[in-house]
């Protein structure tokens, strides 16, 4: 779920880029768009968490609770109001955000026909459904019930008769259907309440009981929901829905008339437990205590932060006051809520190597103030004598925020490191990233000196790997090319490795004290049958030959080491002789050839 939430939160922060300026997302269409985007997040919970409602000793499906508590907030704080139509009434959005997340079900629908079942338990039944604005399965209930009414021998006529007249009620309930206006559908709704209370007092109704205040409840008789028994309805949030969808069914989101139901429900089941205090608060709009409750009941807070960044979008301002003032005298030190609640859950992130990218991404985005430093800090932290693949992650989200100090406190450390190791190749990559130029060349120099101490071809194809960043220098542009060299030789393509062999001698862009491994490089390809220097080539070698020995004669390299190693000079002589053997031979070659 955090990776998903992740890229819908990067998708919304790139579709409103002043997301910091509430103020410019106040129109109809950046309202839809947030809709949208709260849809997406809302789905990710369904279908992590799933649509379970089994039986709980609670009130509430601990499994569903996340999604009960995104859905309520989505339908009062979220939904764009300038779209709204008959069908989208708060009434009955909530009475299909109650269907939706209640445990209940019609149990009793594919077995009516158990002898065992009792009238009373369905009528009991009925109750639930009524008031969750779930007419049609109350009217499939008592259709059963007439379909099979030789199954109920205690059932009279009267009473058949006033489940019949109940049947027609239901099914005239003018909010199933959708096509109206809203003063249509308000003039019959007066109208249907009107003929039930008459189908009331005329007595049509009165040979049950049960049924007779099922349809005083739905006629919006606020004595009978007084006395609906706990059985019947056993959350506040029942009786709620039903209270608005039979009394105030064109009531607005946070209207007094609805905040007066809620306070009524609330009080009457006396409800204490965390989630009925965080619906509460969300149906009153403290939005403060909403999320303090919401961050105390989940540990990771992701929930509320991906909450508060949206209703931060929609402009609410509860989000933005000052919360959790760091010094009482200075308002420049107070944090505001929205963004207190993304840094406790970025932090969780960034606690866990798997998500230091997602969590440095809510930083940046959401966290204005104190983002980049609460980063900054992190990636230090991290960085610091970790090893090479986690300093990697480090320096690709410093480079990515361009966080150039702790990108180059993460360098330097990692540099180090890997010269105590002896990875000379891996320390100049990381060099690089520092832009130290004048360290970068004693590192490449140094990196030279022991591949002509150690001969060790392994780290001359590492280097082929830094050719993707850029060089400066001679020194680098030698490396490079010196190299691509030994891979060419290396995979038998002995033409182009004879042609840049010989480039980079004629260009004496080596190190003059690397002429000498240079020309051992050339003794085999000079030695070859075939033709692979140009009499040009060979007569400028054969200079530059000539220079390399009174070089050494003279004790002028540039790289130390050379001749503490080789003092005696003998060797280097002998092979001397031998080079300038090969070339008077390979001169020849282009000789012939051209002849």
């Amino acid at each position: 779920m955090i990776e998903l939430f992740h890229s819908i939160f990067l998708e919304l922060h790139a579709a409103l880029p002043g997301s910091s300026d509430p103020s410019k997302h106040s129109t109809a269409d950046s309202d839809f768009s947030l809709l949208n985007f709260s849809l997406r997040y809302r789905a990710v919970i369904q279908k992590d968490f799933g649509n379970i409602y089994s039986s709980f000793d609670s009130s509430y499906d601990p499994v569903s609770v996340q999604h009960l508590i995104w859905h309520l907030s989505e339908i009062l704080y979220l939904a764009p109001t300038e779209h709204c139509k008959t069908n989208k009434l708060l009434s009955l959005k909530l009475a299909n955000w109650i269907q939706i997340h209640g445990k209940h079900s019609c149990k009793f629908i594919d077995s009516c026909d158990n002898s065992n079942i009792h009238l009373s338990d369905i009528l009991t039944e009925m109750c639930i459904l009524i008031l969750q604005g779930r007419i049609h399965d109350c009217v499939n209930l008592l259709i059963l019930v007439l379909a099979e009414r030789e199954g109920w021998p205690t059932l009279v006529d009267k009473q058949l008769d006033s489940i019949q007249c109940f049947v027609d009620l239901l099914h005239t309930w003018p909010f199933q259907f959708n096509n109206d206006s809203e003063n249509d559908l308000f003039n019959k709704w007066i109208s249907w309440k009107d003929c039930c209370r008459d189908a009331i007092d005329n007595g049509r109704l009165q040979s049950i009981f049960e049924i007779e205040q099922l349809a005083k409840l739905m006629s919006g008789n606020r004595d009978t929901f007084e006395h609906i028994p706990l059985s019947s309805c056993p959350r506040w949030i029942d009786m709620l829905v039903g209270l608005l969808l039979y009394c105030h069914p064109f009531g607005e989101a946070f209207s007094t008339e609805l905040m007066e139901l809620v306070r009524y429900a609330y009080i009457s089941f006396n409800a204490s437990d965390e989630i009925d205090k965080i619906l509460l608060n969300l149906f009153t709009s403290s939005l403060l205590d909403f999320f303090q409750l919401l961050c105390k009941i989940e540990p990771s807070w992701c929930l509320a932060a991906h909450l508060a960044d949206l209703f931060t979008l929609a402009g609410y301002q509860d989000i933005n006051s000052r919360f959790y003032p760091k010094c009482e005298s200075s308002e420049e030190d107070e944090l505001r809520l929205n963004e207190h609640i993304m840094l406790g859950y970025a932090s969780s992130l960034m606690n866990n190597p798997l998500f230091w990218t997602s969590g440095a991404d809510y930083l940046i985005y959401a966290c204005p103030s104190l983002g980049h430093t609460t980063l900054t800090t992190y990636l230090e932290r991290i960085g610091a004598g970790s090893n090479s693949e986690t300093s990697t992650k480090v320096v690709a989200i410093c480079e990515k925020y361009n966080i150039k100090n702790t990108l180059s406190i993460v360098s330097k450390i990692q540099t180090r490191v890997s010269l105590r190791l002896g990875d000379i190749p891996q320390a100049i990559n990381w060099s690089l990233l520092v832009d130290d130029d004048k360290f970068s060349k004693y590192l490449v120099r140094k990196y030279l000196f022991h591949y002509m101490m150690e001969g060790c071809m392994q780290y001359l194809f590492d280097i082929r790997k830094f050719s993707s960043r850029i060089f400066f220098g001679e020194d680098f542009a030698f490396l490079l090319k010196y190299s691509e060299f030994h891979f060419l030789y290396s995979t038998g393509d002995v033409c182009n490795s004879a042609k840049l062999l010989a480039s980079i001698i004629r260009s004496e862009v080596a190190p003059r004290g690397f002429w000498i491994p240079l020309f051992f490089d050339m003794l085999p390809l000079l030695e070859l049958e075939e033709c692979l220097f140009s009499e040009d080539d060979t007569y400028e070698m054969m200079r530059v030959l000539q220079e390399v020995s009174l070089s050494y004669a003279n004790n002028t390299f540039n790289i130390p080491g050379i001749h503490q190693e080789r003092k005696t000079g003998i060797i280097i002589n002998n092979k001397f002789n031998i080079l300038r053997l090969a070339l008077t031979r390979s001169l020849s070659k282009p000789l012939i050839s051209d002849i």
